[in-house]
């Protein structure tokens, strides 16, 4: 069980990520394909949060067909994903910002197929998360994260 109370001056629902990622960081695996590398270089303990931070807004602009971007800034990865969609698909981008290059750089995912697929990643985060620390089911930084 995750037990923590958190400061309204010193923490926000990042605080509360980088929580729960660094309590599951042994017991999970965080992994993404594609572009020419089965497995990219990411950690649950440093990229895992950072890409739950964004997922929430990604996944509203897929429902709404909007132009939108996941970034991977942590040191070591340092990639970009554009997703563009188009008609009812999204043509993803990978820019990266090291030495190493997508080959391809470009793949395209079906629209519903990606929003179905991050919701489910979103949605089994969450039942962790409320597994490990059921105080935090109610939380407003939770709640306004998840509806940007």
């Amino acid at each position: 069980m995750l037990a923590k109370s958190y400061s309204p001056e010193l923490d926000d629902v990042r605080s509360i990520l980088n929580d729960i990622c660094n309590f599951i960081e042994n017991k999970c695996k965080f992994l993404i394909s594609g572009f020419g590398q089965e497995y990219w270089p990411v950690t649950v303990y440093a990229d895992l949060p950072v890409f739950l931070e964004q997922l929430p807004n990604v996944i509203k602009q897929i429902s709404l067909g909007n132009l939108t971007e996941i970034e991977f800034y942590e040191q070591g990865i340092e990639r970009r994903l554009l997703l563009e969609p188009n008609g009812d698909f999204y043509k993803l981008t990978c820019i990266s910002q090291t030495n190493w290059q997508p080959d391809p750089s470009n793949e395209t995912i079906n629209a519903l197929e990606l929003k179905n697929m991050l919701s489910e990643f979103l949605e089994s985060f969450l039942n962790i998360t409320y597994s490990i620390a059921p105080h935090l089911e109610n939380n407003q930084w939770l709640k306004n994260w998840l509806n940007p």
